[in-house]
């Protein structure tokens, strides 16, 4: 099976059908959003709903599909797993 390409914010909401949120997450990178996931899924939530993402349901399918592309590694980062930076210290 061929490896995923590394994934965007835009092509993330796009994904989702959620390209209304294009503004609010405008200064947002994969990287960004993967450092809040690797403190926890309440820590991310919080920040997109602070980044101007009101509706719960979005902020969820968005942290959801955020980790779906972690785990297939179509966001790289410092921390291989959600929750790892918390083992890390």
């Amino acid at each position: 099976m061929a490896e995923a390409a590394p994934l965007t914010v835009a092509e993330l909401l796009v994904e989702l059908n959620l390209e209304h949120l294009g503004p609010a997450l405008a200064s947002e990178t994969p990287s960004s959003l993967r450092s809040h996931l690797a403190i926890g899924r309440p820590a991310l939530l919080a920040h997109l709903k602070g980044a101007g993402v009101e509706s719960l349901p979005e902020r969820q399918a968005l942290a959801g599909a955020l980790a779906k592309a972690v785990r297939a590694g179509r966001i790289v980062g410092e921390w291989s797993t959600p929750g790892a930076a918390l083992n890390a210290i």
